[in-house]
């Protein structure tokens, strides 16, 4: 397909505010980012990894981590 090009779509969601975390349990302790991915290129989906952003599914986010109450780091 020479000349077609691809396009991510997301719907960003400002920074959530505090929302109970999924490894310690306690309320209003989890800070992130997120957007939902409508479409998602190759290119621009390895560079939200490259810059801390994780995906469950279609939604995409990315913690805070100096307010979050469980640091989530990557390994590779």
């Amino acid at each position: 397909m020479a000349g077609r090009q691809a396009y991510s779509i997301v719907e960003y969601y400002a920074e959530h505010e505090g929302y109970r975390c999924g490894y310690c349990k306690n309320s209003n302790t989890n800070f992130s980012h997120g957007m939902w991915a409508h479409s998602l290129t190759v290119q621009d989906y390895q560079n939200l990894i490259d810059r801390g952003w994780r995906r469950s599914g279609c939604y995409c986010y990315k913690p805070t981590m100096n307010q979050t109450c469980c640091p989530q780091y990557t390994i590779k």
